[in-house]
């Protein structure tokens, strides 16, 4: 081998491997401003020239957590209680309301014919272990036919139906709320007359910390039906869960119609909501059946 050749040996590989790291330096510079996201940042939509931030939600949102099991009232506990919080929306049923068990809720709306009445068809539905769903008007409790606190003291549930039992979907926004007011019932829970609702309506409920309860079975007792009539009918189409519609004006608010829907429910495997034994709230989100 010549000297200008063992010369040239000497210098390629340090030429060759300076070549090398220029190239790499240039590659990695362009691949820098290129906008080629990092593996840990997601990259933003197409056309944005930000990242999207990945927020994890704080709480419950959308789905509060609630009651979910009605159906046992725990009693006396020397524990701290649970806060009452309403039923998950997605969960919710218009025609159910509250009721997540299999008992048939036996509800009437409107007003007695007298107080006298309603102390007598309330305390015979809590001796037969009935819990019965009220939903008097605010005229009614202001004339003096119901009183709201001795039906909840033997056991029953009071709602809200309106002041004056008027279509409130021809009201105004405003127009709806004074009809959810005092003297109406200020409850958690709340019937629109005719079980009429519509927007405006709706919205008005949940301003008033109220949810809407309609009803699954509809005797259409205001007919004048007789009561044989009214528990037939209950007997033979009420099944697990349902909400059933009578009025405490009409035929079946009585010890003797509840007794035979009772046991002829019974026949067919159905349970009435029963009755808790004690004093039911005011304003709770849970109904215990």
């Amino acid at each position: 081998m010549s000297a200008s050749s063992s010369g040239w040996t000497r210098w390629q590989w340090p030429v060759r491997i300076g070549g090398l790291l220029v190239a790499m330096t240039l590659t990695l510079t362009a691949c820098q401003y290129s906008g080629t996201p990092s593996p840990t940042t997601r990259g933003g939509a197409s056309g944005s020239t930000g990242t999207t931030q990945v927020h994890q939600p704080n709480g419950p949102g959308k789905g509060e957590s609630g009651p979910g099991r009605p159906a046992t009232n725990p009693g006396n506990s020397n524990g701290p209680k649970a806060a009452d919080t309403p039923p998950p929306r997605k969960d919710y049923s218009l025609g159910r309301g509250p009721n997540l068990t299999a008992r048939v809720a036996l509800t009437f709306d409107d007003c007695p014919r007298s107080v006298a009445e309603e102390r007598q068809v309330l305390s015979g539905a809590a001796e037969l272990g009935i819990g019965l769903m009220l939903f008097p008007t605010g005229a009614c409790i202001r004339s003096g036919h119901f009183d709201a606190d001795f039906a909840r003291s033997e056991g029953h549930y009071v709602f809200n139906h309106s002041n004056t039992h008027p279509q409130l979907t021809k009201l105004s926004y405003d127009g709806v709320l004074s009809q959810l007011a005092p003297p109406g019932v200020q409850s958690r829970y709340g019937r629109p007359p005719f079980g009429d609702w519509n927007n405006t309506v709706a919205r008005a409920y949940a301003a008033k910390g109220m949810r809407m309860w309609l009803w699954t079975v509809d005797t259409n007792d205001w007919h004048g039906y007789a009561q044989d009539r009214i528990v037939k009918y209950v007997n033979r189409t009420a099944k697990a869960g349902d909400t059933v519609l009578m009025h405490m004006q009409w035929n079946a608010f009585s010890v003797d119609a509840l007794r035979q829907m009772q046991a002829g429910l019974a026949k067919r495997g159905l349970e009435v909501c029963r009755n808790s034994g004690t004093t039911t709230p005011e304003r709770s989100w849970t109904v215990y059946c």
